[in-house]
C-alpha cells in the first residue's frame, strides 16, 4: 500500500471521529474494518494499471523457509495443473508470462524489490531448486539476462 493511500485512508478515519458518525470506539474499529475492507476496490481503482500491492505483504522469506510450503508453493508455479493451490500463487502464476513479455511494465518498484530479495534468498537458501527452475523455465539464462538488464543483477 503507497504511503499516499495510507494518509487518505487516515484522513477518512480522522474525519469520520470529528463528524461524529461514530459514538464509541468499537464503533470506529468497525467502521475502520469496513473501510480498509472497501480499500481492496479503491486499490483496484487506483492501481488499474499495476500488478496487486498485496503480493509486496507476503513474507516470502518464511514460505522459503518452510519445506512444506515451499514445496507446495513451487509445485503449484512451476507444473502445468497443480492441484489446491492459493488464489494468490495461481493469481501470480497466470500473470507470469506477461511479467517475463513485458520485463514487469506494470511492476512497481516494490514488486521489483521483493522479487529481487525473494529470488536472493531461494538461492541462497536452496540453491538446488533454484537451479531446477532455471534449467527447467529459463535454460539460457535469457529471462534473467533480460531482467537483470532492466533492474540490476541479483545477488546469487
Amino acid at each position: 500500500m503507497s504511503g499516499r493511500e495510507i494518509y487518505l485512508k487516515f484522513i477518512v478515519f480522522v474525519i469520520l471521529i470529528i463528524i461524529g458518525i461514530c459514538r464509541t470506539e468499537e464503533e470506529v474499529h468497525v467502521l475502520a474494518r469496513k473501510i480498509l475492507k472497501s480499500s481492496d476496490l479503491f486499490d483496484q481503482n487506483i492501481m488499474k494499471d499495476h500488478y496487486p500491492i498485496a503480493w509486496t505483504e507476503v513474507n516470502t522469506k518464511a514460505i522459503i523457509d518452510n519445506d512444506r510450503l515451499f514445496k507446495k508453493y513451487k509445485e503449484c508455479l512451476t507444473t502445468e495443473h497443480p492441484i489446491s493451490c492459493p488464489r494468490m500463487v495461481m493469481e501470480f502464476k497466470k500473470l507470469i508470462p506477461e511479467m517475463i513479455d513485458t520485463l514487469c511494465a506494470k511492476c512497481l518498484p516494490i514488486h521489483i524489490e521483493k522479487f529481487k530479495e525473494a529470488v536472493t534468498y531461494i538461492c541462497h537458501h536452496r540453491r538446488a531448486d533454484y537451479d531446477q527452475v532455471r534449467r527447467e523455465k529459463d535454460p539460457d539464462g535469457a529471462i534473467q539476462e533480460k531482467f537483470e538488464e532492466k533492474f540490476g543483477k541479483v545477488d546469487c
